[in-house]
């Protein structure tokens, strides 16, 4: 019975696609963002499972993270450190054995693997009192710009992370904003400059014509 299974990683495996399958088209989006959290994704080594926390996973998609845990799917828990929630796949088997859940994985990639990095600079960014000194810049922001406009990708931040763009952007605007200012009284100062040399050379060509 066991060989006909083909073993517990794949009965397992199995056993959630079916569970996933009988959600409706709006939950089994709403699964993928959540699974996807619940993974570490890999740079030259294997993808791992990581612990996420309700914030990561989607206040909205909470009621489906329960219901998955209900079903043995994922499991829920408690971090003392950030006081909040926290869910995790069951089995770190899941990530070799469940094809869908590879599938997600591979789409998400390059999203995840620049969530993670993003992740780190907006811990540092809050361990700082919010130090404008630690906002993105230049390219980074081009990029973390890019997914947060993007429509899919826009809701699978964090409300951290999201405000963290948002306070980056605001600042890059003000920059530029201050930047014009500067460009302008230059250009002011220089138009003021020539009507004044104007004025000048004026009053010297007449003197000149008189003398």
């Amino acid at each position: 019975a066991y060989r006909d299974i083909c073993g517990l990683e794949k009965a397992l495996a199995k056993y959630d696609s079916g569970v996933i399958h009988l959600l409706s088209d709006e939950n089994k989006q709403k699964a993928e963002q959540i699974f996807i959290q619940l993974i570490s994704p890999g740079e030259g080594t294997e993808d791992t499972k990581r612990k996420a926390t309700r914030s990561e996973v989607g206040e909205d998609n909470w009621d489906l993270v329960e219901e998955l845990a209900n079903k043995r799917l994922i499991v829920t828990g408690w971090d003392e450190s950030t006081q909040q929630q926290t869910v995790e796949i069951i089995h770190e088997a899941l990530i070799r054995e469940w094809g869908m859940l590879r599938d997600w994985i591979k789409s998400n990639r390059r999203f995840r693997i620049w969530q993670e990095r993003l992740q780190f600079t907006v811990v540092q960014w809050e361990s700082k009192q919010r130090n404008p000194e630690y906002l993105l810049t230049g390219g980074n922001l081009a990029e973390a710009e890019s997914w947060y406009f993007n429509e899919k990708y826009r809701n699978y931040l964090s409300d951290s992370q999201r405000e963290f763009i948002c306070e980056s952007l605001t600042v890059r605007e003000l920059l530029i904003k201050e930047e014009k200012q500067k460009q302008k009284r230059t250009l002011l100062g220089f138009a003021g400059f020539s009507i004044f040399s104007s004025v000048i050379a004026g009053f010297a060509l007449l003197n000149w014509v008189i003398a």
